[in-house]
């Protein structure tokens, strides 16, 4: 849907994970998969060789850092602070994830990208230092994740950049 509905023809993942957001993008002339954790991005490597995928570029960066060459739109469901264990490591304070969030951004905000598609907990999202513009419920079975005794739901959220 964002793909589409954005007309989007190349994308950036800075937090690519295992791999499953590929499989709404494979339309897309280029497709840039970006993961910290070597284990996650080898996975992606073979997936990538095994089923020949051909507009894959796969990089195993610091998604806080690591800028890619031009795309269309940025794409990503970041870590939930520490919901779940890394292999790269929990975050120290919220403080800290919240920089991880916006440290990301801030490399969005001087690419030539214009949309940023966000997949993030509802109460996750105040921590980022830009204003979305659109948000779409994901809760269609109304799952939820329960963090602190309450419940929390996840929204794709896009951000629109420069324009």
């Amino acid at each position: 849907w964002f793909v589409n509905n954005y007309n989007i023809k190349s994308v950036y993942d800075p937090c690519g994970g295992w791999g499953h957001h590929i499989l709404g993008m494979l339309n897309c002339d280029k497709l840039i998969y970006n993961d910290l954790s070597e284990s996650t991005y080898n996975g992606v490597v073979e997936m990538k060789n095994y089923f020949h995928i051909d507009n894959l570029e796969c990089h195993c960066e610091d998604g806080k850092i690591f800028i890619p060459d031009d795309v269309d739109a940025w794409f990503m469901c970041p870590p939930y602070y520490n919901l779940e264990h890394y292999e790269c490591g929990d975050f120290d304070s919220m403080d800290e994830y919240k920089g991880f969030l916006n440290d990301i951004f801030s490399l969005w905000n001087k690419s030539t990208a214009k949309i940023f598609g966000v997949i993030i907990r509802e109460d996750l999202v105040d921590l980022i230092n830009y204003v979305y513009s659109d948000r779409y419920d994901l809760n269609i079975t109304n799952v939820s994740y329960i963090s602190g005794g309450k419940r929390f739901k996840e929204y794709f959220y896009i951000f629109k950049n420069k324009g």
